[in-house]
């Protein structure tokens, strides 16, 4: 068997107070062929004294790679580390996140089954696997149709309605060749990359619940508040063009209502980009 080896990517912005949980995780990992790179996205609290006082206290000073820089977005931080990235394998971890302890073992196991020594040179972009709450213990999101579902992102969203939150991991040549687009804000749409692999790559899927998935109040993938933002309406109005343009056609093949739906969110963010520039000029 091949022993991969991944690199866990952590973009932190003002994560002192929660981040500690990762780092139990990833220093509690039985498979131990990782890095992991952790990028301070310009936070303003303590949360730098806090990743280097718990580098030390877990003893990964061998395995981290952490880098500060300005507050530029999630999807900046991740280009960063992309760029930096050596692993073969890339796992994503937020912040607030926990995963199980045989989380790099299980996704090792399951590359070489899938592809075993060819898996950077095969048809498959990586592997997908189940979130849980850690105060239930119950899944979250939808299961899988069946494990070992060989399939795509668009198809899980569009053909096989898979709703709530999934995780998983990519390959890093993939991710290399494709960047997030360099539009200034907090937070661009993780679909870009998922279904920017859909239209090449199969994932295969299983119903494994690996990650802990927590909602803090200060998440920005949790933001759902409709305040009028200039720059959130501007990267909100590039990722539908982008989505409408390269990928709607596939959607359209499994949804007329989610291709609709684009549509909608397109020209929802037009209206909000001129609203917000009008708020703006008023103020």
């Amino acid at each position: 068997m091949k022993e991969y080896t991944f690199t866990i990517f952590t973009s932190v912005y003002n994560g002192g107070g929660i981040i500690e949980r990762v780092f139990q995780s990833v220093a509690s990992q039985t498979y131990k062929m990782f890095e992991w790179i952790i990028v301070d996205d310009g936070s303003i609290d303590n949360s730098d004294s806090v990743v280097q006082c718990l580098i030390d206290k877990y003893a990964l000073s061998d395995k981290v790679r952490y880098i500060r820089q300005k507050n530029g977005g999630k999807h900046v931080s991740w280009n960063t580390a992309v760029k930096l990235a050596k692993g073969e394998v890339w796992l994503p971890a937020d912040q607030d996140d926990s995963f199980v302890s045989n989380t790099l073992e299980f996704l090792n196991n399951k590359i070489n089954e899938i592809c075993g020594a060819g898996f950077c040179h095969s048809s498959f972009s990586g592997v997908n696997v189940c979130c849980y709450n850690p105060m239930s213990g119950k899944l979250i999101g939808t299961p899988y149709p069946q494990n070992a579902l060989v399939t795509n992102n668009i198809e899980l969203d569009y053909k096989y309605k898979i709703r709530g939150e999934h995780w998983g991991c990519i390959r890093t040549d993939l991710l290399k060749a494709r960047p997030f687009p360099m539009v200034k804000g907090h937070y661009y749409n993780e679909n870009f990359l998922w279904y920017s692999l859909a239209r090449e790559y199969s994932v295969v899927c299983y119903n494994e619940p690996l990650r802990g998935y927590y909602i803090e109040t200060n998440s920005l993938t949790h933001d759902k508040t409709l305040r009028l933002d200039y720059q959130k309406a501007r990267m909100e109005l590039h990722y539908n063009w982008w989505c409408i343009r390269s990928v709607g056609g596939r959607i359209l093949r499994y949804s007329i209502l989610g291709y609709i739906k684009i549509w909608l969110s397109y020209i929802k963010s037009i209206l909000k980009c001129i609203l917000s520039t009008i708020a703006d000029r008023v103020n």
